[in-house]
């Protein structure tokens, strides 16, 4: 029999053991009612704490030892570790619950961790509620290689990087930084939400480049002295005081903070309800693989899961209506029944969950045992364990009902609010409280449900903490700001604002563009991921259906991230070399462009993408004529198509981006004609 412990990281070297400090007290996410009950946040994939998404991550990525840090029910923390894997001996993974009562902050936190000497090197540090597929060793090897370069560096800041109209962009998570474009050292950070007006750093550093298209993942390397530094300053509440405080004191006390931009990997925060929409969706939509909804599902209960196309997952324990429409970006869990007609979109069911017939879901979360009565509808809400809503009950967006709520029937919620099932506790009030009454009518006949105030309506309106308290469910950064702001014209100046109309068509560009980028990062990583092409073309029809891409417009995307990735790795190549590199990486995946490439539709979509990105790239220009002689000798493309797409005419405006394409393509094309008229004569002769 091993050793009890084998297998954990004691055979290492105690600087060769990865450790991270998780902290479960979700210190800055108001998720009012939500929190309230239990010692962690839940996304809600059939009732999983979020902390065994997190303990997942981790022990996937050969962290031997992790400590988590809750402050309050460390009672129901440790009794769920214990009785789930982490706590058998053949774990690979030490878990150790850390309690400190009165922590009231991340500083607090890592102080505490300081005082009981469990961080003895370099560690991760992130939250419960954070989500990621990053390779940490990776990560914590590039800290260690800077660290003996710069010895000044003590933690590095892990970051997505945003294009402008991303929907992760969130007003409460958007941040400013001034980076060198070599070191990668941070000069400055600021969190925009708190000054309107962005400080431009002006002084000795020469080169620096200014990012405002970064997400910051909350997942950071540290060294040890982050812990001693958090010790000797109590000022330092939170790691955004951290930051700021290394950046201000860097010459006084020599230290320095760097940031890793991520590329191609996964790495956000639940910090609000808005970011917890967003990364519940990405996670239906497998942006976050290895991390999907079937992987956590089957990890974490003896659920059997079908997977549907349009990103549709059920458990076989699901009791659905023939005549029920799952849309798309669908979970639903174990033992749950929709009845018919019922329509659903965007949304995860827990499991026992009760939906009845004729109701409309759409960006809805419901926990465990929840039941939703005919004919209703609700958008955008999150619905925990226990919630009832009576028949004809309209939830509108930013709806929050916490455990047991009940509302309706036939009522119209307003939006923006969050209800609990007890009346709120007034902290100065004497004992005697007035009984609690078994109906709410202001909520329906049947509703028990009181509203969740937050921060006192008395709190000074001049108080940062209060008005970022009352921020309650986060909103995307393309969003206009609204009237409350029309106030102070100076913050505005420069602004301009957004018609309806306009909104509408950005989100549908921004629809495409994701998905390209998408795209193009599946097929990046296909090669290093070994990725076959089943799975692949799987992949490429998930992203499809995620961002409700027409067919015309996946054709034309695979063939221009096809050539535009090779061009993108081969940044100086010309001539012989780039036409070798782009054929290659065709070749490579010839079984992909041949799977959607297959009738006389497709191939004029392939032409014309191939037109489009010659008349945006030179490069691409000049190896035209060749790539689509190398498709159609691979049987790809048909002579007829071709000829017939080069003697079409050109669109009014673009005669001289027309004349140009088709002088490249002149020589290949009189070839195809001169064969077809040999052929031709052939056949008579034969006759």
């Amino acid at each position: 029999m091993a050793p009890k412990g084998k297998g954990r990281g004691d055979d290492l070297k105690q600087e060769d053991i990865l450790q991270a400090v998780v902290v479960a007290d979700s210190f800055n996410v108001r998720f009012g009612p939500v929190t309230e009950k239990k010692p962690r946040a839940l996304l809600p994939l059939v009732n999983v704490p979020i902390l065994d998404y997190t303990l997942d991550f981790l022990a996937s990525q050969g962290v031997q030892e992790t400590f988590i840090f809750c402050s309050h029910l460390s009672g129901d923390i440790r009794t769920h570790i214990k009785e789930s894997r982490w706590g058998e001996e053949r774990s690979t993974m030490t878990v150790k619950v850390v309690l400190a009562e009165g922590s009231s902050s991340m500083g607090d936190a890592l102080r505490e961790i300081h005082a009981r000497s469990l961080v003895r090197n370099d560690f991760f540090l992130l939250n419960c509620d954070t989500i990621a597929n990053v390779d940490l060793k990776q990560l914590m090897q590039e800290h260690r290689d800077r660290c003996k370069k710069i010895k000044s560096s003590v933690m590095t800041m892990t970051c997505m990087k945003l294009n402008p109209q991303d929907r992760m962009r969130c007003t409460e998570d958007n941040i400013f930084m001034a980076v060198d474009p070599v070191t990668q050292q941070i000069y400055d950070y600021q969190r925009v939400t708190l000054d309107k007006k962005i400080r431009i750093p002006l002084g000795e550093h020469q080169d620096m480049v200014l990012h405002q298209d970064l997400l910051d993942g909350q997942l950071y390397v540290c060294s040890p002295m982050v812990l001693h530094l958090f010790t000797d300053n109590f000022d330092y509440c939170t790691l955004d005081d951290f930051i700021r405080g290394i950046i201000i004191n860097e010459e006084i006390f020599g230290n320095t903070v760097h940031v890793n931009v991520l590329k191609n990997k996964y790495c956000a925060r639940i910090t609000n309800p808005y970011m917890y929409d967003i990364i519940s969706q990405d996670i239906i939509s497998r942006k976050t693989q290895p991390i999907s909804p079937k992987l956590i599902m089957v990890n974490n209960s003896d659920e059997d899961i079908e997977c549907r196309e349009k990103n549709i997952y059920l458990s076989r324990d699901v009791t659905l209506a023939s005549s029920v429409d799952l849309k798309r970006n669908v979970v639903i869990g174990k033992g749950s029944t929709v009845q018919a007609r019922t329509q659903i979109q965007d949304s995860i069911i827990g499991q026992n969950c009760s939906i009845g017939a004729d109701v409309k879901l759409q960006n809805c979360y419901l926990w465990g045992s929840v039941t939703i009565e005919d004919g209703c509808q609700l958008s955008h809400a999150v619905l925990c364990d226990g919630v009832v809503v009576f028949a004809g009950t309209t939830v509108q967006p930013q709806t929050m009902l916490s455990w047991n709520v009940k509302v309706g029937p036939n009522i119209k919620l307003p939006p923006n609010i969050r209800l609990q099932d007890t009346p709120p506790k007034d902290e100065f009030a004497d004992d005697s409280q007035e009984p609690v009454p078994d109906v709410t009518p202001e909520y329906g006949e049947k509703s028990r449900a009181f509203l969740y105030t937050g921060a006192s309506e008395d709190a000074d309106s001049d108080d940062d903490d209060s008005d970022k308290y009352n921020a309650e469910w986060g909103e995307p950064l393309i969003t206009p700001t609204g009237s409350d702001e029309e106030d102070d014209d100076d913050d505005d100046e420069g602004a301009s604002s957004i018609h309806a109309s306009d909104l509408e068509s950005e989100e549908e560009v921004d629809e495409y563009g994701n998905f390209y980028s998408e795209l193009m990062a599946t097929l990046s990583r296909a090669k290093e991921e070994n990725i076959n092409l089943d799975n692949l073309i799987l992949e490429v029809n998930s992203l499809k259906h995620a961002f409700n891409i027409a067919i015309k417009e996946v054709h034309q995307a695979v063939v221009k991230v096809l050539v535009e990735v090779p061009l993108c790795a081969h940044s100086k190549a010309q001539g012989k070399e780039l036409f070798t590199a782009v054929l290659r990486h065709v070749d490579t995946h010839r079984g992909l462009l041949k799977h959607y490439i297959k009738n006389k539709e497709a191939q004029w979509d392939c032409l014309h993408a191939l037109e489009d990105f010659a008349v945006e790239n030179e490069r691409m220009l000049s190896v035209l004529s060749k790539v689509v002689q190398y498709l159609y000798d691979k049987d790809v493309l048909d002579e007829r198509i071709i000829i017939a797409w080069h003697n079409t005419e050109a669109v009014e405006d673009e005669e001289e981006e027309h004349n140009k394409i088709r002088k490249q393509m002149e020589a290949f094309v009189t070839w195809l004609n001169e064969a077809e008229e040999e052929s031709e004569d052939d056949d008579d002769d034969d006759d």
